[in-house]
């Protein structure tokens, strides 16, 4: 029988073209983002699974039908913690419907472990030192701030989940956690996705 995993990843910022540019994403477009996105979701979850998505779905006026057919084929049960590009979207009812539960902030468990799910980088959270709780969040592409490329500071049990720090692929929390022992998800130079056959993704 298999087992449910959860999985965590934010920042996917489908079809938008802006964040590629923005962001220094290593896709030819935003077409060939998104597929990449969509390709990596199906090779990890199951129908079985739950993925928890930590904000910002999509540019702001992705037609709210097609943003419905993406979340009904996409595999796993889903959820979703709002970002602030989330707020922007013109089509929320749409947005409200492709996911089990829609929330601003939230505490999971995950196998035994507390976990705080909120967009934004929180320096302390609830269950921090009580519950050994973990803090998993999103908003900092590829963990640098504006205008800092020291990047956040590492606190122990806080990850980031942007799609930018996961090789653009839902994660595990064991996998995130793996990450932070120096065994970083890359992207190659360029296109992510190989040109001869479209399959060879990322290397750890």
């Amino acid at each position: 029988m298999h087992k449910k995993k959860i999985f965590y990843i934010g920042d996917l910022h489908l079809y938008s073209k802006s964040v590629v540019k923005k962001s220094n994403r290593p896709f030819k477009d935003e077409i060939e983002m998104t597929e990449t996105i969509f390709r990596n979701w199906h090779r990890a979850v199951s129908p079985w699974d739950e993925v928890r998505v930590i904000g910002d779905l999509c540019k702001y006026n992705l037609p709210g039908g097609k943003l419905r057919q993406i979340f009904r084929e996409l595999p796993g049960e889903k959820h979703l913690i709002l970002g602030n590009h989330d707020m922007m979207y013109k089509y929320k009812k749409d947005m409200m419907s492709c996911f089990k539960t829609v929330k601003k902030y939230d505490k999971i468990i995950d196998n035994g472990r507390h976990v705080v799910l909120f967009h934004y980088p929180l320096e302390v959270w609830d269950g921090m030192f009580y519950q050994d709780a973990y803090h998993i969040h999103a908003h900092v592409h590829g963990g640098k701030l504006p205008g800092n490329q020291e990047g956040l500071k590492d606190i122990p049990r806080r990850f980031n989940a942007s799609a930018d720090s996961l090789g653009f692929t839902p994660r595990t929390l064991d996998e995130i956690i793996y990450s932070r022992s120096g065994t970083k998800y890359v992207v190659g130079k360029g296109s992510t996705v190989n040109e001869n056959d479209k399959q060879e993704m990322f290397q750890m």
